[in-house]
């Protein structure tokens, strides 16, 4: 299919009744700051989750060692179940957990992503992640030392004009990935 003019709005339509968007990552020399590029903006424009895969990757599209960061979102949940597939077949899920509770009383409780994962299938390590700035670069550091084939979380978890301005995990990770991502907002 050829469609012309602006394909953000386009892709992300045409994404919608689809599983997951496979796309290049320019890591290495990308158009636009992470934020202002076409990817973003798609993954923005209500799109499918998107496996991002950074221009000098060589691995393969069947992961073996995945590292899920999880903080209890609704995006980071979007991430961990279109990654189910991929999952299943991995032989190592390692899910760094930085959900924090909120107040007792007022906050819904966690979801129960150990048990979801278990009743899927797939077998999980858990460590915590004790980070309170830069989690892009922990996350990173951590995916490096498992030698992680995919990175799997929610996108843009913060305002879009906070993480813009400030940074965020979203944005070092899209500037810095060394191994494919899977995200969804």
């Amino acid at each position: 299919e050829v469609i012309r003019g602006p394909y953000v709005s386009v892709l992300a339509k045409r994404s919608q009744l689809t599983d997951l968007l496979v796309c290049a990552l320019p890591v290495s020399a990308p158009e636009a700051p992470a934020g202002f590029d076409l990817l973003t903006r798609v993954m923005f424009d209500d799109a499918a989750p998107m496996l991002l895969l950074p221009d000098a990757w060589t691995g393969s599209l069947s992961p073996k060692r995945v590292l899920i960061a999880w903080n209890g979102s609704g995006e980071a949940a979007r991430a961990v179940r279109a990654a189910l597939p991929l999952l299943r077949r991995a032989t190592d899920v390692v899910v760094l957990d930085g959900e924090r509770p909120g107040p007792t009383g007022f906050s819904p409780p966690p979801l129960g992503l150990r048990d979801w994962l278990n009743r899927q299938g797939v077998v999980a390590q858990w460590s915590s992640l004790e980070v309170i700035s830069d989690v892009g670069m922990a996350l990173q550091a951590r995916a490096q030392a498992m030698h992680a084939d995919l990175l799997v979380m929610g996108a843009w978890g913060h305002s879009r004009m906070n993480e813009l301005v400030l940074g965020g995990a979203t944005r070092w990770l899209l500037d810095n990935a060394a191994q494919p991502l899977l995200l969804s907002h």
